[in-house]
């Protein structure tokens, strides 16, 4: 039987142009405007060319910098009006990162108000948690461990994601675990942003002790994954040796350990900045292309497709995937097995009622508005459960509603749910057991963040 969300997936890939799945492979970056502002391009603190990623199909964005949560949201909603301008209205998916605290019980609760208030301010994908073993004490990075212990971290690692993920009242977000296979054991303790700080070394035959947490939440999570910087020195893998390249062009540790001995058939996106070099704070700053420094642009994102990545992280070169495929040195169904894993990270939103729940006069910013699948109209929705679960497939300009009467325009639509007679398109359990669904929320109009019941 055909997942409904693979039949979307599959019927949205047919009409997507090689440019606009191009734009699903990449993963940028962009900051967040005083006011909720979305800044110009050209803004030294736009961290991004957020216009210009959206306008060439990115939908994926790391926000970065501070932000209150009111300008999060403010944000947030500015970003998915761009979005909803282009020629499909893909959703822009926008992750955040975190560091983690230690005790299970604190773990869990702070996960659970995490994913309240990533939602509130729409976010789609968080950038954790990390579960890097801290074997090296001199390594920056130890702060956003769960600690040196590798029973420990598998514990915290799952105590987090229970919290988590337990909420059904919530809208869904994504956890993209990191950074597989394990970053900590960095030779001398030095950082592998840089080249000084490469290698990663296994004393006593270390490898399995980092890879431990990552096989345990792989085989009882849904998560996304991000690989490490680092070059593996040293460790073998089924007796053999391991290429000593960065772990996302690495083919024995993606496709190999990740996906075929443990069985992981969802979202790679690699480390930030891998392919193309750029300026950081006015200082240049090499492409992270660790063992393939030779190869050129074109040749690195080969070696991260063939290693089995999806989406690259830090990048907006989109252009890059398009030529590649015209030339033939990557081919369409290659391409489209990645979008196919990059497409579910937004396309939760197809279980966003496409009902329009009553308005929420007053409420700003628009925390919880939620896009529909591309082509249907923005909604207004709260986080109540029965909303999520009912509105979904029934709506008229649902896809799985319009079925042979074709499509209707947004602007159509949106005409059609305005009008207060919504309530008549819902199944009668929804109707009658949901009055939730036509109530609306409590709201100062202050912040976006609910506290977890």
């Amino acid at each position: 039987m055909i997942n409904p969300d693979d039949a979307r997936v599959e019927a949205l890939l047919r009409r997507m142009t090689i440019e606009e799945k191009a734009g699903q492979l990449f993963h940028g970056m962009a900051g967040v405007g005083p006011g909720g502002r979305v800044l110009a391009d050209d803004d030294p603190a736009a961290m991004g060319p957020l216009r210009a990623q959206i306008a060439a199909g990115i939908s994926h964005v790391t926000v970065m910098g501070p932000a209150t949560p009111a300008d999060m949201a403010r944000w947030h909603d500015a970003v998915q009006d761009l979005a909803a301008r282009t020629r499909l209205g893909i959703p822009v998916t926008l992750s955040l990162g975190l560091g983690a605290v230690r005790d299970p019980d604190l773990v869990r609760a702070y996960a659970a108000t995490v994913r309240h208030e990533l939602a509130a301010a729409g976010i789609s994908v968080l950038l954790g948690p990390t579960l890097d073993v801290a074997s090296e004490p001199r390594w920056a990075r130890t702060i956003e461990t769960f600690g040196a212990d590798p029973e420990l971290v598998t514990a915290l690692a799952a105590a987090f994601l229970d919290g988590f993920t337990a909420d059904a009242d919530v809208p869904p977000v994504a956890a993209m675990i990191k950074h597989f296979p394990g970053g900590g054991p960095q030779k001398d303790g030095e950082d592998p942003h840089f080249d000084y700080g490469k290698e990663q070394v296994y004393p006593g035959g270390a490898f399995d002790l980092h890879l431990r947490p990552f096989a345990d939440v792989l085989a009882r999570y849904p998560v996304q994954v991000m690989p490490y910087y680092g070059v593996p020195t040293g460790p073998s893998l089924d007796g053999g040796p391991v290429d000593e390249v960065g772990f996302a062009f690495n083919r024995r540790i993606i496709t190999g350990l990740l996906r075929e001995t443990l069985g992981f058939s969802g979202l790679v996106c690699t480390d930030f900045a891998l392919v193309t070099d750029r300026t950081v704070f006015r200082a240049p700053m090499r492409a992270r292309a660790w063992g393939v420094e030779h190869l050129d642009g074109h040749e690195r994102v080969v070696q991260i497709l063939d290693a089995g990545c999806d989406q690259l992280g830090g990048e907006v070169a989109p252009e890059l995937v398009v030529d590649l495929v015209r030339d033939g040195r990557l081919t369409e169904e290659r391409l489209d097995a990645s979008v196919h894993n990059a497409v579910p990270s937004w396309s939760w939103r197809t279980e966003t009622p496409c009902c329009r729940c009553a308005k929420v006069a007053g409420c700003t910013p628009r925390a919880w508005i939620r896009r529909c699948w591309p082509g249907t109209p923005m909604s207004w929705t709260t986080p109540s459960a029965p909303m999520w679960r009912c509105c979904a497939s029934t709506h008229p300009t649902s896809p799985a509603a319009r079925g042979s009467r074709g499509s209707s325009t947004p602007e159509a639509s949106a005409s059609a749910t305005t009008s207060g007679s919504t309530s008549r398109h819902l199944p009668a359990a929804c109707r009658s057991s949901s009055t939730s669904c036509w109530t609306a929320p409590r709201c100062s109009g202050r912040s976006p963040v609910r506290s977890p019941r």
